[in-house]
């Protein structure tokens, strides 16, 4: 720092009339640390009571505490500041720096958006690449099976993709947490669904996708969250979203537990039907659709076992437990990521992460 700076920032506690604790005064005090004086005062005093409190103390302290001839500029035109003090929402902000012209996204093109937001929110959390987009194949083929309308459907698999997108708002050290959560933690977690609904309620022509997405983790007897409120029999979509967020959740890993097999996952479900937290028509369906869909299609050339590494690579894992999980040795496993980094033309874990949520090439179960 330049030395007005660093003798600036020495005088913060000092006072224009002298009564600070070096007893600096008027001109012996840095300019810097004067404006910062009167910048404070208004902005401590604007946001405790208001423009009012914040004019009439300036005014107030003006002489004493503050340089009046800083703070007159303030008190001459005190309309000109609120601006800086209460500034729009960052959402209208957002739009209005968007540069070039304003794209506009027609119907057809929301899926293709709906996964990139998808893709966006699982790659926030190493464990669940790929979760949305699986949840949202599953859900679709259940929808199919149980026999909804097309429509239905359709807006049942762009809910799925955007159900996590709420999960951006909750910190990392949350989610990835080895150990049970605090009560606080909880909460937190909790939040994300309601978050869901909150983002996706900005675009009006998503108002029943924002609904739908944000009561994956409502339950049929009123024990889920963020709402605790009774799935009714009538959501069957809402009630299929749950079964097959469920079921993804449970075969894919997370830090606290490892995936499940698809019979436990399947176990699992049924309990919780039979307990009446979730819809066992709904059960039923999403345990038909799995194991329907297509695997991954090979992208650049790499091998099924190559793939494999792949996935364990997005979700975290360092080589060792790659190689633990996969049954192979860890320099067998950098041998298969060199070549990895080679087919796809990337030089980071980052890179090959985000190819393989791209590509889908994290398999359904």
């Amino acid at each position: 720092m330049s030395p007005r700076v660093v003798q600036a920032l020495g005088q913060i506690y000092e006072r224009f009339d002298g009564g600070g604790p070096f007893g600096l005064q008027r001109d012996a005090i840095e300019l810097g640390a004067r404006l910062l004086h009167v910048a404070s005062a208004i902005e401590i005093q604007h946001r405790h009571g208001g423009r009012v409190r914040a004019e009439e103390e300036v005014r107030r302290r003006a002489g004493h505490q503050l340089d009046p001839r800083i703070a007159e500029p303030f008190l001459a035109s005190p309309g000109s500041f609120w601006a800086l003090l209460e500034p729009i929402s960052v959402w209208d902000t957002y739009l209005e720096l968007e540069p070039g012209t304003v794209l506009r996204l027609e119907p057809e093109g929301r899926e293709e958006l709906a996964h990139a937001f998808a893709n966006f929110a699982d790659l926030k959390i190493p464990s669940k690449v790929g979760h949305s987009p699986a949840v949202a194949e599953l859900a679709e083929r259940a929808g199919r099976i149980f026999g909804l309308r097309a429509d239905d459907v359709s807006t049942l698999r762009l809910a799925a993709l955007l159900h996590d997108v709420g999960v951006v708002g909750v910190p990392n050290g949350i989610w990835e947490k080895r150990g049970p959560l605090n009560p606080a933690e909880w909460e937190r977690v909790r939040l994300h669904a309601y978050f869901t609904q909150r983002v996706l309620a900005r675009v009006p022509s998503l108002g029943r996708v924002a609904d739908l997405a944000s009561l994956h983790h409502e339950r049929c007897d009123g024990s889920g969250y963020p709402r605790g409120s009774v799935s009714p029999e009538s959501d069957r979509a809402g009630r299929l979203l749950a079964v097959a967020d469920v079921f993804c959740a449970l075969v894919e890993p997370r830090p606290y537990r490892g995936a499940l097999s698809v019979t436990d996952a399947a176990e699992v479900l049924r309990k919780e039907a039979h307990a009446g937290r979730l819809c066992a028509a709904s059960v039923d369906c999403v345990l038909a659709a799995v194991g329907r869909g297509k695997r991954p299609a090979a992208q650049r050339g790499v091998t099924e076992r190559e793939a494999e590494v792949l996935v364990a690579l997005a979700r975290g894992l360092t080589n060792k437990e790659i190689g633990v999980a996969l049954g192979i040795s860890a320099k067998t496993v950098q041998h298969h990521l060199a070549h990895i980094y080679e087919k796809l033309r990337v030089s980071t874990r980052a890179g090959a992460a985000l190819f393989a949520v791209r590509h889908n090439l994290v398999p359904m179960p």
